[in-house]
């Protein structure tokens, strides 16, 4: 195993512990780091993908713990007040102290709500089977996709209760179609992977380890 594989596992086993937004970020920082580093001298694709699934859920974990932060005193931690009525709250000192830009901490809690860690590790599998890079601008749009999804089964719910055009209903059917057939592909790469990994008796561990 590779030095940045074994950094890349101790970090994810720190993860486990972190309770605090600093620490997180200064794993995801670490890890970002190695990252840049082994894609500037040529490294394996598969080594490089490991080192960004331990930065992302680094990330992950920020957004966790940012989600969990009080914006104001007594307000509810999911909601954003302004910016003046924010300062020096708990959510905005997290957020000086670790230079964390409002729209990247925004990034990293829509993917903490809409992404599970299985969700994420779904997506690395994935693009390791198909030999591609394991990118942040792929869960993006996975939580793109799964706010959408969540959107239309509200607006058919609301069909239901007679409160939208009798369209909807087929609309959202048919959305919910796509959306499956494209969430079983992906996870049926991931699958695909493990399979073949069981086949040959391995442990079925991340790929790049």
């Amino acid at each position: 195993m590779t030095t940045a594989l074994v950094m890349a596992d101790a970090a994810e086993r720190r993860l486990v512990a972190i309770t605090s937004v600093p620490e997180a970020v200064r794993v995801r920082t670490e890890l970002e780091t190695l990252r840049t580093h082994l894609k500037r001298i040529g490294e394996s694709l598969a080594t490089q993908n490991r080192v960004a699934l331990v930065g992302v859920l680094a990330e992950h974990r920020v957004g966790q713990l940012l989600a969990e932060l009080e914006r104001t005193p007594g307000a509810r931690p999911d909601l954003r007040p302004p910016a003046s009525t924010a300062a020096g709250s708990p959510y905005a000192r997290a957020l000086g102290e670790c230079a964390i830009p409002d729209r990247t901490a925004r990034r990293w809690q829509l993917r903490a709500k809409w992404l599970s860690e299985t969700g994420i590790r779904a997506a690395y599998e994935a693009a390791c089977f198909a030999g591609e890079e394991f990118t942040r601008a792929a869960l993006d749009e996975l939580v793109a996709w799964a706010r959408w999804e969540a959107d239309e089964r509200e607006r058919h719910e609301r069909w239901l209760r007679g409160e939208q055009p009798q369209g909807t209903a087929r609309h959202w059917h048919r959305a919910r179609l796509e959306q499956r057939v494209a969430a079983e592909a992906l996870l049926g790469a991931g699958r695909g992977v493990e399979g073949r990994r069981r086949s040959r008796g391995a442990h079925p561990r991340p790929a790049g380890g």
